[in-house]
């Protein structure tokens, strides 16, 4: 999950959902928010910590951390050298996300594709929007964290992407090279605030209207591909038939599609022995 919500386009939620921990994650996060301060006000922290699904949120925030400082300059290096077999690699992710998320669906089809649409046009219309100026000002650093957090857990709607929207999203890869403890600090605040009152948001929806969601999401996702569609003008728009030359590395793009898909059915084969054997 880390590494996805370092790169635009790639959302951490995807990869959440994809290896069965999300409505877990969700119901984790909630039960954090919810329970907490009451817990703290009956019986001090150490009861309140006994009554929260700790060892699960530190295993997993300790996981994206690791990864988002592991690889933030990596991926960063990937972007500007190897840019279309690393783009190849998250088509392919996507690919393979939309098929696993689409068979979970128990909707009649036109009834999931009508949804599908609303989620496809929605993430759609997120990619289209103009990336604004940067602004450096900490109180933008934390809207930013709120907003970007929201949609990392969103499967389709990359954080990273709603970032470079903003304008933050550079200064706050900076940070994190430089390990710029306040700006890291303001952001992190901004997500904790967003991340605890939008997953209560989001577990509702999914306990009403789990196969809804679902369809919802697999919109979400499968507009997300003009985001990291490989090939792109000067201007970034997708090229959807590039031309056959070697610049466009359309053979080792085309594995690299194939290791990202094949990637995707391997967590899922994971996933699925874990949960047989737990």
């Amino acid at each position: 999950m880390g590494a996805a919500d370092v790169v635009p386009g790639v959302s951490g939620g995807t990869i959440a959902l994809i290896t069965g921990i999300y409505t877990e994650l969700l119901d984790a996060i909630s039960q954090f928010s919810s329970r907490l301060i009451p817990a703290i006000r009956k019986g001090g922290i150490v009861k309140a910590a006994k009554a929260l699904p700790w060892k699960f949120l530190i295993t997993l925030f300790a996981g994206i951390a690791t990864s988002v400082l592991t690889l933030a300059k990596l991926i960063s290096y990937l972007l500007q050298a190897y840019p279309i077999l690393l783009w190849s690699f998250f088509l392919g992710l996507i690919i393979g996300s939309i098929l696993l998320i689409g068979k979970k669906i128990k909707l009649s089809v036109s009834l999931s594709v009508a949804v599908g649409i609303i989620g496809f046009l929605a993430a759609l219309g997120v990619g289209n929007l103009p990336a604004q100026e940067s602004n450096e000002q900490l109180y933008y650093f934390f809207i930013s964290g709120v907003i970007a957090i929201c949609a990392m857990i969103l499967p389709g709607i990359s954080g990273s992407f709603i970032l470079v929207i903003l304008g933050s999203y550079e200064p706050i890869l900076n940070a994190v090279h430089e390990r710029n403890i306040k700006i890291i600090a303001v952001v992190g605040a901004g997500a904790i605030v967003g991340l605890l009152s939008f997953s209560r948001v989001l577990k509702w929806l999914f306990s009403r209207y789990p196969n809804g969601m679902l369809a919802l999401m697999t919109g979400f996702i499968t507009g997300s591909i003009p985001a990291v569609w490989p090939w792109k003008n000067s201007t970034n728009k997708p090229i959807y038939f590039p031309e056959f030359t070697a610049e466009n590395q359309l053979i080792p793009a085309f594995l690299f599609v194939l290791v990202g898909f094949g990637l995707i059915l391997g967590l899922d084969k994971w996933s699925e022995k874990i949960k047989r054997f737990n």
